[in-house]
């Protein structure tokens, strides 16, 4: 069925561990190649040039020395991606802006969400395989219901958690 394929894609989705980025510095159009190779999966979250740029304008990113990048700038860089589609770029820089001042390890808590993200991932796959196995007409628009409750509540619970 599509939509489970669509699902599996979503769920699945491949998620840039911070012990593959390396420990060295690095240039944008490196730290384009390789934040971009693994999303190349999903075309419509491709990070370019003027995402990162943009981001370091509204001060969402701590300041580049130079033109390179340090590995936390990049999990920085994630972070926002990550945020972005729920969130405006100012209410990211809220979040992050006390993180940066306390200098709090944003690695480790970056690796704790991946590991999360799996888990994440089943629980939503077990919510949403009974709601798709009878794929009638009807069952497909209250599962669209559905899904657009738990939508919203999940941006308003972000809303109030920031």
């Amino acid at each position: 069925m599509i939509i489970d394929s669509q699902i599996e894609k979503c769920l699945t989705s491949t998620t840039l561990e911070s012990r593959e980025i390396p420990e060295i510095d690095l240039y944008m159009d490196q730290i384009l190649s390789l934040l971009n190779s693994h999303f190349a999966e999903n075309e419509s979250k491709i990070i370019t040039k003027t995402m990162i740029n943009n981001y370091s304008k509204a001060k969402v990113l701590a300041p580049v020395k130079g033109k390179k990048y340090t590995k936390q700038q990049i999990i920085q860089i994630l972070i926002v991606y990550y945020l972005k589609n729920n969130m405006a770029i100012s209410d990211i820089k809220e979040v992050l802006e006390p993180l940066y001042e306390n200098d709090s390890d944003l690695i480790a808590i970056y690796d704790q969400f991946v590991q999360e993200k799996i888990q994440l991932a089943d629980e939503l796959r077990s919510i949403l395989k009974p709601q798709l196995e009878n794929s009638n007409d009807e069952n497909k628009l209250l599962t669209l219901l559905k899904l657009s409750f738990m939508a919203d509540a999940i941006k308003e619970i972000m809303m109030t958690i920031k």
